[in-house]
């Protein structure tokens, strides 16, 4: 199933940059577990830096779920995460965030979801996340295919 499919199938927020962002967007990844939508994640770029921001649903199996996700953008052994704020829909959220060299990841749980935000080159005190509307998100997306 295409991307955007999965992507327009998901039932839950899917979590991003606000509108008013003007950068490249692209869906990064999407995924099914029999038949149901698990995750979104939405990649920007702005030159040479990316930040994306991956929305987990589902039971979690383990506190350590998102943490996971986000490690693995560290590719480092054994990441120290510390508290981070991160304002999410203009409230200031607390996400827990490692950073190896210049890339850096955080996760939290959101309301009912967990979303996990990696960036490389990219200021993490410049991140303002917001509930994306999917059709105007696909819509200025340059393609909707894992990278």
């Amino acid at each position: 199933m295409p991307l955007d499919e999965i992507v327009r199938r998901a039932p839950f927020a899917l979590y991003g940059l606000p509108a008013g962002w003007t950068g490249r967007r692209a869906v990064h990844s999407a995924g099914l577990v029999l038949g149901e939508v698990t995750h979104t994640a939405l990649s920007h770029h702005a030159d040479d830096a990316r930040l994306v921001v991956d929305t987990l649903f589902g039971e979690e199996r383990a506190p350590s779920d998102a943490a996971f996700h986000a490690a693995l953008h560290l590719d480092a052994g054994d990441p120290r995460w510390r508290p981070w704020p991160i304002e999410v829909e203009g409230r200031e959220q607390v996400f827990w965030r490692s950073d190896v060299g210049d890339r850096w990841a955080a996760f939290a749980r959101v309301g009912g979801l967990r979303v996990v935000v990696a960036a490389t080159r990219w200021d993490p005190g410049d991140v303002r996340l917001a509930v994306v509307d999917r059709e105007r998100y696909l819509a200025g997306s340059e393609s909707t295919s894992n990278r």
